[in-house]
């Protein structure tokens, strides 16, 4: 999950990681950023894209945790459900965004 720009809440600087979400950059964009952070600083167009590239990490945490709370039911995300059964879903997806659980962490 994103939880912040800096990791450690602090300024950054040559030592300090890019992004919390560095890890599931593929490296090459890692590699790109890192670059222009540290080195050249950013124009306008990096940082958007660098926005696009956590914009698509949120939403895929979002698909991957809503998947995973099917899962927890037993349900199959591809299948069509009951209002009933959407209601379950909703709730263990927001209890567990709400207590900081990874849903497919759950057993």
């Amino acid at each position: 999950r994103v939880r912040g720009l800096a990791p450690t809440g602090t300024a950054w600087g040559k030592n300090t990681s890019l992004l919390v979400v560095e890890e599931r950059m593929p490296r090459r964009i890692r590699e790109y950023f890192q670059v222009r952070v540290f080195h050249r600083g950013m124009v306008q167009q990096d940082l958007a894209a660098l926005a696009a590239t956590i914009e698509l990490f949120i939403l895929d945490d979002g698909n991957e945790q809503l998947r995973s709370a099917y899962k927890v039911l037993d349900l199959d995300p591809d299948d069509r459900i009951s209002w009933n059964s959407t209601l379950d879903v909703v709730t263990v997806y927001t209890t567990c965004y709400n207590a900081g659980i990874n849903v497919s962490e759950v057993p």
